[in-house]
């Protein structure tokens, strides 16, 4: 099998870790999310809490200035601490085997790297708030203030990383809207665009 990266960034409530891991089933590889954090804190030394919380220091402030502004220097420096150890790891795995990355800015990490598709996962906003209302048993209200607050989180850890927007379509190959169809049919579609992309000979799993 050819060797493949599969990067997916995501809105809040688009259903893109899911997405993901589906997609990573069908193409019989890892998938990676929140166990990077867990990795990079083992080859790190750094305590779980400064990683895993890490991306939550950024909600008033997008560039690193704003955040230095607002923080400790001891703060930024641990946070620049834990980007790097992630992105460590997210090199050494991309480097491993063939799997499918969700989030941590995987697409920017592995920018240099020729066997690497990118794509964003989003929705409309109202369809977000559904879904987490449904998932999490939340009121619009509740809902509309967790959506609101982790894609400004996700936005500017992605902007202090690596200075572009998040939602950009530069670097992306792909973009795609999950509301038209569905966790699995947009997993059954990149299935076949990675297959394509990357010329690989596998078949999907059976149900």
């Amino acid at each position: 099998m050819n060797h493949f990266i599969v990067t997916i960034g995501r809105e809040f409530g688009s259903s893109g870790k899911e997405i993901g891991r589906e997609l990573a089933w069908h193409l019989g590889v890892e998938c990676y999310d929140r166990n990077i954090v867990e990795k990079a804190v083992e080859d790190s030394g750094l305590s779980l809490e400064v990683v895993s919380k890490a991306e939550e220091r950024f909600a008033a402030g997008s560039s690193r200035l704003l955040s230095i502004g607002g923080l400790s220097l001891n703060n930024v420096m641990q946070m620049d601490a834990a980007v790097e150890a992630q992105s460590n790891v997210i090199r050494e795995l991309a480097d491993k085997s063939s799997c499918v990355i969700i989030g941590r800015c995987a697409d920017f990490i592995l920018k240099e790297r020729k066997d690497v598709l990118n794509v964003f996962i989003y929705a409309p906003y109202e369809i977000r708030l559904k879904r987490i209302m449904d998932l999490y048993g939340f009121s619009k209200q509740q809902a509309e203030r967790s959506v609101k607050r982790i894609d400004q989180q996700r936005h500017n850890y992605y902007k202090y990383v690596t200075g572009q927007d998040r939602g950009d379509r530069h670097g992306k190959q792909l973009m795609i809207d999950s509301s038209l169809f569905g966790i699995r049919g947009t997993a059954d579609l990149l299935f076949d665009i990675v297959r394509k992309r990357f010329e690989l000979d596998i078949e999907k799993p059976g149900i």
